[in-house]
This record gives C-alpha cells, sequence and structure tokens, in this order.
C-alpha cells in the first residue's frame, strides 16, 4: 500500500515537471515574439487606423442611405458611379425610388456630404438634399 502511495507522488511529480518545462517554453517564446520594437508596434497600428478612399466612399454611401431610409422608410436608394471627395469631406449622388404620400412611387435624385474624421474616429453628415 505504501508503495503504491509513493508511486502515486512520483507521477504527480514528474507530470507536474513536465508542466512547468512546457509553460516556461511557451513564455519564453511568447516574450521572443513580442520583442519587436516600439516603433514598428506604431506603425502597424497607424497603418491599420488609415483607411482607403474607396472604404471611405462605400462608408459615406452606407451612412447616407440609412439616413434617407430614416426620412423614407419606404426608400429604395440607388448610387451613381461618380463621387466627389475633397479631403475628408465625401459627396455621393443617386437617386431614391420612394412612395408620395398618395402611395404613387416617385424617382428623386438626392446629392449626400458626409465628413468623415479619421483620426477622432467620428463622422456626420453635413448635407442631405433630395430633389
Amino acid at each position: 500500500m505504501t508503495k503504491i502511495k509513493k508511486n502515486n507522488w512520483i507521477g504527480f511529480l514528474l507530470i507536474l515537471i513536465i508542466w512547468a518545462i512546457v509553460h516556461s517554453i511557451a513564455g519564453f517564446t511568447e516574450k521572443s515574439k513580442n520583442t519587436d520594437s516600439p516603433k514598428s508596434q506604431v506603425e502597424t497600428t497607424q497603418k491599420t487606423i488609415k483607411k482607403s478612399s474607396e472604404d471611405l466612399t462605400w462608408f459615406a454611401k452606407f451612412q447616407c442611405e440609412k439616413e434617407i431610409k430614416a426620412r423614407i422608410p419606404s426608400a429604395k436608394v440607388h448610387f451613381r458611379q461618380d463621387n466627389y471627395i475633397n479631403g475628408n469631406s465625401y459627396t455621393v449622388y443617386g437617386t431614391i425610388d420612394g412612395q408620395n404620400a398618395f402611395r404613387a412611387m416617385v424617382r428623386q435624385n438626392f446629392g449626400c456630404e458626409i465628413i468623415i474624421d479619421q483620426e477622432n474616429d467620428k463622422f456626420w453628415i453635413k448635407d442631405l438634399l433630395i430633389e
């Protein structure tokens, strides 16, 4: 009986030693991965923050469509390909198919200007003109 208890303790100690070795190796490799210079870490985060103008045009279209549908719930929005980009100002154009008060489908043109402030992660719709 004492021999069985002694073997259990030896097995337990062996497992504990193996566990400690594995965790120390894993911790060492993780630390070596994080030894990049702070400069390179800052550069990679700055690269992910900057969006291309195509991504921001898509975002401008999405936000303008949300605003149009908030004003005209039955609206079907169609964007044209001609967009105007000036710095952080994105203007998108298109047409809206929506119902009027008599439930007739009416097509209207629109222009929507949105300002996107990437540095502060903010945006606002400056102007939405529906003709």
